[in-house]
């Protein structure tokens, strides 16, 4: 139970309208449906963690009903406004805080660095955010380019997420050396393009698995990829002890004991290759093939603003490899099954609550809380947005799905 699992559905709204059609209908879910397995696994075990009257899936209860007073998300949290919901008819003014514009779904691996750079800075989560639709949805009309963009406290806009992180690390880390504390940090970011596949693209749901001719990149190379980064990670360690001594080094990319902005470059895509690989390659699996990669996932698992709020989830990254049009030419030609469904592409043997809620995860969500905006329990947190957005996720069900509101909102009550 933590923010990756509400910020996995809650952010994309489509998810909603999946659920929607599947409670309204009560027919079997879409077999690609990303996230149900979350909200099944996670949630409904959880639901009276917060005060939720008894109720039948036949007769939900009035949103009235619901009691979410004790959740500090409305009172406390900084504004994440949807102009594909909302008309949002300027670009916000000057502010002492930074705004965020990125990626609606959450899908965009950039801007997933300029959102874990706020979150490790001092500005933490009083930034407002903006969400915007990369998939042909509305945008405000005073919004070009991609994602992500930055509009900074006097009102100018910059994008480039590597120069959004640079701009967080200078402007917003409070008596230390930010993100980038030496030059190992700068040598290791510089590495990226050579670590990953060649002649690949960076697409959002499927980035570096497939050639720029919409072919599938070989084992070989994912092995490559994954050997040369653990290299990296050894010898910026083997460095770092050399210059500073053991008690210096840390699991981090840059042989740092904190994460920098090497970590924040490289973890979206190392991130999605944990979940991504191991469907498409009988046992290459990147958080266990190599020991220092291995140390390194599980230090970022372990930074309380990147699991609790800003980390994908392994159930979609799984589930778009077998979704056609991802990627550039559509789907891989194979995706790995488990013994007991071998038309599902993904082994639903892993996402279990036991696998996605470890002891560790939930302590990092106690400490995250700690700084406020959010509720003091991840499933009183679900609950609470749910609850906070239902006009909008009501209207992006119907629209979705093209059923009545009446029906999106019932489904709507008996999912929370």
């Amino acid at each position: 139970g933590h923010y990756l699992f509400i910020r996995s559905y809650l952010s994309n709204l489509q998810f909603v309208s999946y659920f929607c059609q599947t409670v309204a209908s009560y027919q079997k879910v879409l077999r690609y449906n990303m996230k149900l397995p979350l909200i099944l696994l996670l949630f409904l075990p959880y639901r009276n963690a917060v005060s939720f009257p008894s109720s039948s899936a036949s007769v939900p209860i009035p949103w009235t009903d619901f009691d979410i007073s004790g959740s500090e998300t409305i009172s406390q949290a900084p504004a994440v406004v949807d102009p594909a919901l909302i008309d949002v008819p300027s670009p916000p003014g000057p502010s002492p805080y930074p705004t965020l514009l990125r990626e609606r779904n959450g899908w965009c691996p950039y801007s997933e660095r300029a959102w874990l750079a706020l979150e490790l800075s001092s500005v933490g989560r009083r930034a407002d955010t903006l969400l915007i639709d990369n998939m042909g949805g509305r945008r405000p009309s005073w919004y070009s380019g991609s994602t992500p963009q930055l509009i900074k406290e006097d009102g100018r806009r910059m994008g480039e997420s590597m120069d959004i992180v640079r701009y967080i690390s200078e402007s917003f880390f409070d008596g230390n050396d930010g993100l980038y504390p030496d030059g190992v940090v700068e040598r290791t970011i510089s590495k990226f393009r050579d670590i990953f596949p060649k002649r690949t693209r960076p697409s959002s749901r499927s980035a570096f698995l497939f050639t720029s001719m919409g072919g599938p990149v070989s084992r070989a190379d994912f092995d490559r990829t994954l050997r040369d980064a653990d290299e990296m990670i050894a010898q910026n360690r083997s460095e770092k002890e050399r210059r500073a001594g053991s008690e210096a080094v840390g699991p981090f990319l840059a042989g740092t004991s904190r994460p920098t902005a090497a970590d924040v470059a490289y973890v979206p895509f190392l991130e999605r290759y944990a979940a991504q690989l191991p469907l498409l390659h009988e046992g290459l699996d990147p958080r266990n093939a190599y020991p220092h990669l291995k140390s390194w996932y599980e230090a970022m698992d372990s930074v309380p603003s990147y699991i609790s709020r800003v980390k994908g989830c392994d159930v979609s990254w799984g589930r778009v490899l077998g979704q056609v049009g991802f990627g550039n030419a559509g789907a891989p030609p194979h995706i790995l099954t488990n013994d007991r469904d071998e038309s599902d592409p993904v082994d639903e043997k892993r996402w279990t609550a036991e696998y996605l809620v470890d002891e560790g995860a939930m302590k990092c969500w106690e400490v995250y809380a700690e700084g406020g905006g959010v509720a003091t329990t991840p499933w009183g947190e679900a609950a609470a947005r749910i609850v906070q957005n239902r006009i909008g996720l009501v209207k992006d069900m119907s629209k979705f799905m093209k059923i009545d509101e009446k029906i999106s909102d019932e489904a709507l009550r008996v999912a929370a």
